[in-house]
């Protein structure tokens, strides 16, 4: 995969060295893909592996068209990785980033759509569930682990 726009210098002055963005790519990159940087950076189509230190310390943005085969290679969902890309987008671009992540919070995994497909099936929609239908049906979709802790007695 080869792209003159992957080999050119990236701006890098308006990104946070804080982004969520990065550091999770600084926690995780590596360990879950169980590639070095350099085997990573071929895979993305860049020829140095230094930009991804350089995303991983927030000195880089990464590109949106890197976010899909990041995901790929750390077996991470786009729809957790997405809302940080977007949030560093914003700082980069000096935008407010709080519309962005509260439309982002609407966005499901497919695994979640799976569910929202089977209400959809069953005829149900939530506009005609009382409270009491909703917090049942949130009940019974969590995990019984989270289900466990809200009923122990301690």
């Amino acid at each position: 995969m080869s792209n003159s726009n992957l080999d050119r210098h990236q701006d890098i002055n308006d990104v946070d060295a804080s982004s969520a963005l990065a550091e999770w790519l600084n926690e995780n990159l590596n360990e879950r893909s169980g590639l070095a940087n350099d085997e990573i950076a071929t895979e993305l189509g860049y020829k140095r592996a230094n930009i991804c230190a350089m995303w991983k310390t927030g000195k880089a943005p990464i590109p949106l068209h890197a976010l899909k085969r990041i995901a790929q290679l750390t077996n991470t969902p786009l729809e957790q990785l997405f809302p940080m890309w977007v949030e560093q987008y914003a700082q980069e671009k000096r935008m407010k980033a709080k519309p962005y992540r509260e439309m982002l919070s609407r966005i499901v995994t497919p695994a979640e759509y799976k569910l929202v497909e089977a209400v959809r099936g069953g005829g149900l929609t939530c506009e005609h569930l009382t409270d009491d239908e909703k917090h049942i049906l949130s009940l019974m979709l969590i995990g019984p682990t989270r289900r466990a802790e809200l009923f122990r007695e301690d």
